[in-house]
């Protein structure tokens, strides 16, 4: 075949069982839009079992062929291998998104047994040695070729990013006389966000009464951080136990001043930027998480945001402290936070990042 003159994907299939709404895949899908390339959707039944996901999948031949190349988003590892042969089949390029990979939750979680450890090592090698990946920082890259002992070359580094909607909502926060200032978190109770860390940061600082935690969400390790509350005796730490759409989160949230990070003292929080950081510098807030490599990436600590050192929480509660006290270090953070969103982390620039892997992929086999 010839070169094609115009190698950029018109089409792209995003094949899978995802959630539309989840943050990755939101982004990826109106990044995508935005570089002018239609995103043709196939999503699998998220309650069908992996062999029902196999059959389903290949009965997109028809889907792809309409397209110039596939999407398989993140979470779907294990199907990874029939999505390469059907690309094959059709002669389409197929990237990859791991941006989470099997075998480092394996390592962050430490929830199944050894038999399905090496059985899911053995997907992510076999997936990170035969087909085009993307993750979402290089830090991230070199912890793959690390733990799987694969190269590095198919992996391609594309930001998780922010939904514009976190900008267009970011109200500024306001408090009534006497009010004290709220330090919000989300997410998902795993050992990586280190809530235990956030709940001794709020017990140092629990004879502050200008200063209250709100922390919203639900997980593995919620159980055991209602218990840690109860054994510190924290009374200024409210729990919201549920899971809310963007909609339903953005004006919970709006009532926080201080927007949280993640503060695991494990092997993930230094090669990863998690959701949140990204939400809560476009929301205009300023944001405290974990020292990091990964961050050093795309931001500068004392500029961008806040960072104090894994699993630390005197630091933490230092540095909260500090902040609240300091409304004008709040303003310029929060604001500073929105530039550098702008600059390069809405899905137009994601969407970029995507399009330029499919046009090298695209090139790759126009030579074949």
């Amino acid at each position: 075949m010839s070169l094609n003159a115009d190698p950029r994907p018109r089409r792209v299939l995003m094949v899978g069982a995802y959630d539309p709404d989840y943050p990755r895949h939101a982004i990826l899908k109106a990044g995508l839009q935005a570089a002018g390339i239609e995103v043709i959707e196939r999503r699998l039944p998220p309650q069908a079992t992996t062999r029902e996901r196999f059959g389903l999948l290949m009965r997109s031949r028809q889907a792809l062929s309409r397209c110039d190349a596939m999407l398989l988003p993140a979470f779907n590892q294990v199907i990874a291998p029939a999505a390469g042969a059907l690309a094959r089949l059709a002669g389409k390029p197929l990237l990859v998104d791991y941006m989470v990979g099997l075998a480092d939750v394996d390592v962050d979680r430490g929830t199944v047994g050894a038999r399905r450890a090496a059985l899911h090592r053995a997907i992510d090698r076999y997936n990170l040695r035969h087909f085009a990946m993307m993750t979402d920082t290089d830090a991230h890259r070199w912890a793959f070729a690390r733990l799987l002992d694969v190269p590095v070359e198919r992996l391609h580094v594309v930001p998780v990013g922010a939904r514009a909607e976190w900008l267009d909502a970011a109200p500024v926060p306001t408090r009534a006389a006497g009010d004290p200032l709220v330090v919000g978190w989300v997410g998902t109770y795993i050992p990586f966000q280190g809530v235990a860390v956030i709940l001794e940061a709020a017990a140092l600082l629990r004879d502050d009464p200008s200063i209250r935690f709100e922390l919203i969400g639900r997980g593995q390790t919620y159980a055991q951080s209602i218990e840690l509350a109860r054994v510190l005796n924290l009374a200024n730490v409210t729990f919201l136990n549920e899971f809310y759409s963007l909609p339903q989160l953005l004006p919970r949230l709006a009532r926080s001043t201080i927007l949280l990070g993640v503060f695991g003292a494990t092997e993930k929080t230094d090669y990863v930027v998690p959701n949140k950081v990204y939400d809560g510098l476009a929301f205009g807030r300023p944001v405290i998480t974990a020292e990091a490599a990964a961050l050093r990436e795309f931001f500068t600590p004392g500029e961008h945001l806040i960072t104090v050192p894994p699993g630390d929480a005197a630091a933490l509660a230092a540095a909260i402290r500090a902040l609240a006290s300091d409304p004008d270090r709040i303003q310029a953070l929060g604001a500073a936070g929105v530039r550098r969103i702008r600059e390069a982390f809405l899905p137009a620039h994601i969407g970029e990042r995507v399009a330029a892997i499919f046009d090298r992929l695209t090139q790759r086999l126009d030579h074949i």
